[in-house]
């Protein structure tokens, strides 16, 4: 139940950020957290990771504030970018094939992505048991690829 309220359609990366953004509400408290069964450790760490990305922009002069709003499309698109390989593709038959290495994966069953059937997952992680689950999992649109790696997928843009 607790976890159902953070819960995002995209995906886990965006649930994610569903709970970091709440616990900015209540203001990292404690008990906010044991109720909602989150581990502030863990957050706690995560936001001094955000810290760190956001002296690195500041030390290049790029803005670190987001401008993306609710188009959570950008968000996972800037995923992508770092990520894109590990995608998997949707096939025919239900199933996905990774797109580096094709290796068949199925959603792991604790993902908000489990049991759904999109286009294309990114995904963080890549747990071998008696299946190939991939965890950390978010929807993609299979045309954000070649854009978000154009030399690793061969896009090559002709001027005009």
């Amino acid at each position: 139940e607790a976890r159902k309220k953070f819960l995002h359609p995209d995906g886990d990366h965006l649930t994610l950020l569903n709970v970091l953004k709440s616990y900015w509400e209540v203001k990292g408290d404690i008990e906010w957290c044991k109720e909602n069964f989150i581990n502030n450790r863990n957050i706690k760490i995560a936001l001094e990771v955000r810290d760190q990305l956001i002296r690195f922009c500041e030390r290049i002069d790029m803005n670190p504030n987001s401008t993306c709003g609710s188009d959570t499309d950008n968000v996972l698109k800037c995923f992508l970018t770092g990520f894109f390989q590990n995608t998997a593709l949707l096939q025919p038959d239900g199933s996905y094939k990774s797109v580096a290495g094709s290796q068949l994966v199925k959603i792991h069953p604790g993902s908000a992505m489990f049991g759904k059937r999109v286009e294309g997952i990114l995904y963080n992680e890549l747990v071998f048991t008696t299946k190939h689950y991939v965890r950390g999992v978010s929807a993609i649109q299979s045309a954000w690829l070649p854009l978000a790696a154009p030399k690793y997928f061969n896009n090559v843009k002709t001027s005009k």
